[in-house]
Protein backbone atom coordinates (compact mmCIF):
# COMPACT_ATOMS: atom_id res chain seq x y z
CA UNK A 1 0.00 0.00 0.00
CA UNK A 2 1.43 3.51 -1.20
CA UNK A 3 -1.20 5.41 0.68
CA UNK A 4 -4.11 5.56 3.20
CA UNK A 5 -7.38 5.12 2.30
CA UNK A 6 -9.78 8.06 1.58
CA UNK A 7 -13.15 6.33 2.12
CA UNK A 8 -14.34 2.53 3.73
CA UNK A 9 -17.72 0.97 2.68
CA UNK A 10 -19.74 -1.48 4.73
CA UNK A 11 -21.29 -3.38 2.26
CA UNK A 12 -25.22 -2.01 1.92
CA UNK A 13 -25.12 -0.07 4.89
CA UNK A 14 -22.21 3.10 5.34
CA UNK A 15 -20.00 4.95 3.13
CA UNK A 16 -17.29 6.44 5.75
CA UNK A 17 -15.18 9.48 4.53
CA UNK A 18 -13.53 12.46 6.39
CA UNK A 19 -15.40 15.13 4.65
CA UNK A 20 -18.38 13.93 2.41
CA UNK A 21 -19.10 13.34 -1.20
CA UNK A 22 -20.21 14.82 -4.28
CA UNK A 23 -21.78 14.13 -8.38
CA UNK A 24 -18.68 13.40 -9.34
CA UNK A 25 -18.62 10.05 -6.85
CA UNK A 26 -20.21 7.54 -9.57
CA UNK A 27 -18.85 4.25 -8.43
CA UNK A 28 -16.66 2.30 -5.77
CA UNK A 29 -14.08 2.86 -8.36
CA UNK A 30 -13.98 6.77 -7.73
CA UNK A 31 -13.15 5.55 -4.18
CA UNK A 32 -10.28 3.07 -4.80
CA UNK A 33 -8.79 5.27 -7.22
CA UNK A 34 -10.02 8.92 -6.90
CA UNK A 35 -9.17 11.74 -9.09
CA UNK A 36 -7.35 14.66 -7.58
CA UNK A 37 -11.03 15.95 -7.75
CA UNK A 38 -12.70 13.41 -5.96
CA UNK A 39 -10.03 13.27 -3.64
CA UNK A 40 -10.69 17.00 -2.42
CA UNK A 41 -14.38 16.41 -2.46
CA UNK A 42 -13.60 13.42 -0.09
CA UNK A 43 -11.90 15.45 1.80
CA UNK A 44 -13.32 18.96 1.92
CA UNK A 45 -16.62 18.81 1.12
CA UNK A 46 -19.51 19.67 3.87
CA UNK A 47 -23.21 18.33 4.03
CA UNK A 48 -25.85 21.67 4.06
CA UNK A 49 -29.71 21.15 4.78
CA UNK A 50 -30.52 22.20 0.80
CA UNK A 51 -30.28 20.48 -2.49
CA UNK A 52 -27.87 21.07 -5.24
CA UNK A 53 -24.07 21.12 -5.13
CA UNK A 54 -21.68 24.38 -4.36
CA UNK A 55 -18.32 25.57 -4.18
CA UNK A 56 -17.22 25.24 -0.33
CA UNK A 57 -16.95 28.36 1.80
CA UNK A 58 -13.41 26.87 2.61
CA UNK A 59 -12.47 27.16 -1.34
CA UNK A 60 -11.86 23.12 -1.61
CA UNK A 61 -14.61 20.48 -2.09
CA UNK A 62 -18.03 21.05 -2.39
CA UNK A 63 -21.13 21.95 -0.18
CA UNK A 64 -23.61 19.33 -1.26
CA UNK A 65 -27.47 19.32 -0.10
CA UNK A 66 -30.00 16.19 0.44
CA UNK A 67 -30.37 15.17 -2.88
CA UNK A 68 -26.66 14.71 -3.80
CA UNK A 69 -26.39 12.51 -0.69
CA UNK A 70 -29.72 10.40 -1.90
CA UNK A 71 -27.73 10.01 -5.46
CA UNK A 72 -24.14 9.00 -3.87
CA UNK A 73 -25.46 6.82 -1.47
CA UNK A 74 -27.90 5.09 -4.57
CA UNK A 75 -25.03 4.67 -6.67
CA UNK A 76 -22.59 3.24 -3.88
CA UNK A 77 -25.57 0.96 -2.83
CA UNK A 78 -25.25 2.35 0.89
CA UNK A 79 -27.65 3.51 3.67
CA UNK A 80 -25.75 6.55 5.03
CA UNK A 81 -22.43 8.44 5.06
CA UNK A 82 -20.61 8.90 7.95
CA UNK A 83 -17.98 11.93 8.28
CA UNK A 84 -16.13 14.02 10.39
CA UNK A 85 -14.09 17.37 9.35
CA UNK A 86 -16.93 19.49 11.14
CA UNK A 87 -16.28 18.83 15.03
CA UNK A 88 -18.30 22.01 15.82
CA UNK A 89 -21.52 20.40 14.77
CA UNK A 90 -20.39 16.93 17.16
CA UNK A 91 -19.56 18.84 20.07
CA UNK A 92 -21.91 16.95 22.47
CA UNK A 93 -22.78 13.84 20.29
CA UNK A 94 -22.99 12.86 16.71
CA UNK A 95 -25.49 15.23 14.33
CA UNK A 96 -27.70 13.70 12.37
CA UNK A 97 -28.31 15.71 9.11
CA UNK A 98 -30.10 14.87 5.72
CA UNK A 99 -32.85 12.50 7.52
CA UNK A 100 -30.35 10.47 9.20
CA UNK A 101 -28.72 9.63 6.30
CA UNK A 102 -25.19 12.23 6.97
CA UNK A 103 -24.17 11.45 10.95
CA UNK A 104 -21.09 13.99 12.02
CA UNK A 105 -19.12 12.59 14.66
CA UNK A 106 -15.78 14.26 16.15
CA UNK A 107 -13.40 12.36 18.82
CA UNK A 108 -11.66 15.23 19.60
CA UNK A 109 -12.01 18.05 22.66
CA UNK A 110 -10.24 20.36 21.22
CA UNK A 111 -13.45 22.91 20.80
CA UNK A 112 -14.53 22.09 23.90
CA UNK A 113 -16.58 19.19 23.26
CA UNK A 114 -17.00 15.67 24.45
CA UNK A 115 -15.06 13.47 22.48
CA UNK A 116 -17.09 9.86 21.86
CA UNK A 117 -16.68 6.84 19.04
CA UNK A 118 -19.66 5.69 17.17
CA UNK A 119 -21.00 2.32 17.55
CA UNK A 120 -22.28 0.02 14.91
CA UNK A 121 -24.14 -3.33 15.73
CA UNK A 122 -22.34 -5.88 13.52
CA UNK A 123 -26.03 -7.58 13.27
CA UNK A 124 -27.76 -4.47 12.60
CA UNK A 125 -25.74 -1.65 11.21
CA UNK A 126 -28.32 0.86 10.89
CA UNK A 127 -28.44 0.77 15.11
CA UNK A 128 -25.76 2.60 15.74
CA UNK A 129 -24.74 4.54 19.25
CA UNK A 130 -22.33 6.40 21.32
CA UNK A 131 -19.66 6.01 23.85
CA UNK A 132 -18.13 9.29 25.07
CA UNK A 133 -14.79 9.36 26.18
CA UNK A 134 -14.66 10.98 29.54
Amino acid sequence: MERLYLAAIIPGEVLLVHGGVSTKIVSSQDLKRPSKIVEADILWSDPFEGYGEYPNRRGVGVEFGVDVTEEVCRRLNVKRIIRSHEPMKAVNGYCSEHSGKVITISSTSVYHGRPFVLIINSKNPSDISQVFLR
